[in-house]
């Protein structure tokens, strides 16, 4: 029974300072004739913002979420922090194909904090065009040094190549990896037997040998590769 002038608590969450919230405990209390509260204390504890997915940070940026107590912060393991999103997360670069290579050259005009390595990955696309493999010599990821501007020679001509470009942070982290070079042939050698000859991405698998001259020096390399 409760006495007719006893104390009663009522414990809520607005009790908590900000970032905290209340567990545990009985929402009400009240002070009995012996002088004791009934039931149990509650107790604010802190609220895991990353957790419960209750912060700001972008994590679509590759931001990442960092629980403290009574809130939060966010960082970037790569990039620059800007109202909880990662500037400069990724490496735009250029591919340039020739007959006989691959010239890959990344813009650098952005400082990149936090970078540790710059890892580049090149794998030639099969003749079906469903699967990659890795390029000889590109099994395992290169580390680049910057400015980068990567050459890669003696490949065949009428090849389609994918080049993908990643950053390893200081902390160890990966991010987005930034990838050039789908099966259509948007990266690729040049199909012809000369330097000056260019006749595109390759279309349908057959390889040609053609008499060039009025010698007739017979060109060692396939002149057309096309895929069906």
């Amino acid at each position: 029974m409760t006495p007719p002038f006893a104390f009663r608590c009522t414990f809520t969450n607005a009790m908590c300072k900000p970032g905290y919230e209340l567990i545990g405990g009985g929402a009400k209390r009240t002070c009995g004739f012996n002088s004791q509260w009934t039931g149990t204390s509650s107790t604010c504890i802190d609220i895991d913002e990353c957790a419960k997915n209750t912060h700001t940070c972008n994590t679509s940026s590759s931001a990442v979420c960092l629980n403290n107590l009574g809130g939060f912060t966010c960082y970037c393991p790569v990039g620059t922090l800007q109202g909880g999103t990662c500037i400069g997360t990724s490496i735009p670069f250029t591919v340039q194909g020739t007959r006989s290579s691959l010239t890959i050259v990344a813009l650098t005009g952005t400082v990149l904090p936090n970078v540790k390595d710059v890892l580049l990955s090149i794998s030639q696309w099969g003749f079906d065009k469903t699967t990659t493999k890795p390029l000889l010599g590109y099994e395992v990821p290169k580390n680049l040094s910057r400015p980068i501007n990567h050459i890669v020679t003696n490949l065949e001509p009428g090849l389609r190549f994918r080049v993908s470009m990643t950053f390893r942070a200081t902390t160890g982290y990966l991010a987005d990896v930034t990838i050039m070079g789908n099966s259509s042939g948007d990266v690729a050698t040049s199909c012809g037997c000369s330097s000056t000859e260019s006749t595109g991405s390759p279309t349908s698998v057959s390889a040609v040998q053609v008499l060039f001259g009025a010698q007739g020096v017979l060109c060692g390399r396939m002149r057309s590769v096309t895929y069906t």
